[in-house]
């Protein structure tokens, strides 16, 4: 097994830029750059990706950030490699999503852009907790349009789990489109980046 590796703040600069960000918020084009270990190598690494995926993680205090690996041959049989935003997960005996606590709820709008009764408190790759009105039950499942601060609102399928309080209610959520998660998940590595500055230091470490 390979010794673990120390990340610099620029190495996790690089790997921000390779998931398309560019400060808080704003995706960019995502970058990718060419994998040649030869042919056998390559083949390997391609019939790993068809069969389980690969992933890079890496690993900071109580957080584990998980970056999707995706594999394409070019004509010259050489692989071009490109990392989703990762998933944000806390460590412990199971592991869990991170979820960001919000001090402004983010809007959920119904279908013609109008407010909805809802907002999101916290959110996760795959959760929501929502807010109501405590005059009004929470829905079983509801099809609405999240808002997040940069470009447009991306739709939501949502299906209770359960009630937290008179006014919170905790939802699993699927998306019609992988870009729609994927932006998601920029939105959370990017406010998690915020939100812990500290993962700029040099004591990041790959696993």
């Amino acid at each position: 097994m390979a010794d673990q590796n120390i990340l610099s703040s620029e190495e996790l600069e690089f790997i921000g830029s390779l998931v398309g960000t560019n400060g808080r918020g704003t995706p960019t084009t995502t970058a990718s750059f060419r994998v040649d270990g030869g042919p056998q190598s390559n083949d390997f690494l391609m019939r790993l990706v068809g069969n389980a995926g690969l992933t890079l993680q890496a690993q900071f205090d109580q957080y584990c950030l998980a970056f999707s690996m995706h594999l394409a041959q070019d004509e010259f049989h050489s692989l071009q490699m490109t990392l989703s935003a990762p998933t944000i997960y806390e460590r412990g005996p199971v592991p869990r999503a991170w979820r960001l606590q919000l001090d402004t709820p983010l809007p959920l709008l119904e279908v013609d852009g109008s407010r909805s009764p809802l907002s999101v408190k916290e959110l996760s790759p795959s959760g929501l907790l929502v807010r109501n009105k405590p005059s009004r039950s929470a829905p079983e499942r509801f099809h609405l349009m999240l808002a997040l601060p940069e470009g447009e609102a991306l739709p939501v399928d949502a299906r209770r789990v359960r009630n937290v309080a008179s006014d919170l209610t905790a939802y699993t959520v699927d998306f019609a489109e992988e870009r729609d998660a994927e932006r998601v998940r920029r939105y959370l590595f990017e406010e998690h980046r915020h939100r812990h500055p500290e993962l700029n230091e040099p004591a990041l470490q790959l696993g």
